[in-house]
């Protein structure tokens, strides 16, 4: 990911202010905003930048991490093309009031035969 963030930085067109974190800074900013989801608040007080830099900084990330090819999954086709098996979940959305449909291969337990006293 880095490497990906390096390559956008060197082909801008525009370079402006540098920001006030090394790209590896600023995706550690974007993970944490991720994973953790804390408030823009408590990254900016531990990282000592303004929330609105830390705003910035997440969408910049996000927005050359959506765009870079290397980043993206194979589609079903491709992997249907390669052999890999495909293993569809049921959702387990509520179809009709007070029944919930699922699949015999995503809530096994939920279909196997119970033996009664």
């Amino acid at each position: 990911m880095v490497a990906v963030l390096a390559e956008h930085e060197r082909c801008k067109k525009k370079s402006g202010r540098p920001s006030q974190l090394s790209l590896q800074d600023q995706l550690l900013v974007a993970l944490q905003y991720w994973r953790e989801y804390r408030p823009y608040f408590h990254i900016a007080v531990s990282w000592e930048i303004t929330e609105s830099a830390v705003c910035r900084t997440v969408h910049q990330v996000e927005d050359v991490l959506i765009k870079a090819e290397e980043l993206h999954l194979p589609g079903k086709k491709q992997l249907r093309e390669k052999g890999a098996s495909l293993r569809a979940g049921c959702g387990s959305k509520r179809r009709f009031p007070g029944t919930v449909s699922r699949c015999a291969v995503c809530h096994p337990a939920r279909f196997t035969t119970r033996i009664r006293p």
